[in-house]
């Protein structure tokens, strides 16, 4: 997996955390959900940071065009 692969992935997954996460909470569970990919989004942020080439992320106004690469290359 690319760094850019885990930045848009991880990027994708932070709504899908929220969401379950305050499910969980306005159904008086425990967000089991939301803490598992609270940390998936960790991981993978984490993993895109090191592995970067220059060092760093790419800024966010970047994503939707890297997003669009990784699918024309998934899909070539």
């Amino acid at each position: 997996m690319t760094a850019e692969a885990a930045y848009v992935l991880g990027l994708a997954l932070v709504p899908l955390a929220l969401l379950a996460g305050i499910s969980a909470w306005a159904d008086g569970r425990r967000p089991w959900m939301g803490g598992a990919l609270t940390l998936a989004v960790v991981g993978l942020l984490g993993f895109a940071w090191m592995t970067a080439p220059e060092g760093g992320l790419p800024p966010l106004s970047d994503v939707p065009e890297t997003a669009l690469r990784l699918v024309v290359t998934a899909f070539r």
